[in-house]
């Protein structure tokens, strides 16, 4: 099988307060993959209860 991409799955704890808002993490990740040259197919957030 030819891999197409990664999938991460993060769990992290003594952030920054940043990382509870969902649309300035999703620009910021976002951003480092385009600064990166990735191909971004879809971007999909979630935020689980902690």
């Amino acid at each position: 099988m030819d891999p197409r991409g990664h999938h991460f799955i993060v769990e992290a704890s003594g952030c920054n307060d940043v990382i509870g808002e969902i649309e300035k993490m999703q620009e910021i990740l976002v951003e480092a993959a385009r600064h990166a040259k990735a191909h971004i197919w879809t971007v999909s957030f979630h935020r689980f209860p902690p």
